[in-house]
């Protein structure tokens, strides 16, 4: 599971990115014409957006998590747990250390710094409530 998920969290890295582009071209557009609200109202976007990416690769990683670890129990169980963890958080942490490369991504970096929290917090709320895990598509129709 771990192999597999961190290269899978690697590509997701990519979609987080995608997430915060539309906040960073209005806070972008706010910081050229000195408008501040704009700026902070792009930032607040980039975080909603990289943060609804980011935790749905976390929700992605509960589920596969709860149903790899069905039949185990003991200290198994929170080595698996622990993994799917640090696989689960690894996109915006993956993200943060893109910082060096590309300076001119500055509002999507500084939100990323509050995305990863985010995603934290959200993937140990999605393990301790196991059916929430499925929030994300919950708007995809069934068929």
């Amino acid at each position: 599971m771990a192999i597999p998920g961190m290269f899978a969290a690697a590509f997701w890295t990519l979609a987080v990115g995608a997430g915060g582009v539309a906040g960073a071209l209005m806070g972008r557009a706010g910081s050229r014409t000195g408008f501040w609200p704009l700026s902070v109202l792009g930032f607040l976007l980039a975080v909603a957006g990289q943060s609804y990416v980011a935790v749905s690769f976390a929700a992605l990683m509960v589920r596969a998590t709860w149903h790899h670890l069905a039949g185990i129990h003991g200290a198994w169980r929170w080595i698996g747990w622990t993994v799917a963890f640090l696989v689960g958080t690894a996109p915006p942490l993956i993200a943060l250390f893109d910082w060096a490369r590309q300076p001119a991504r500055r509002l999507q970096h500084l939100a990323i710094r509050l995305t990863w929290p985010l995603t934290m917090l959200g993937f140990v709320a999605l393990a301790r409530h196991g059916g929430g895990a499925q929030w994300p598509w919950a708007w995809v129709p069934a068929l």
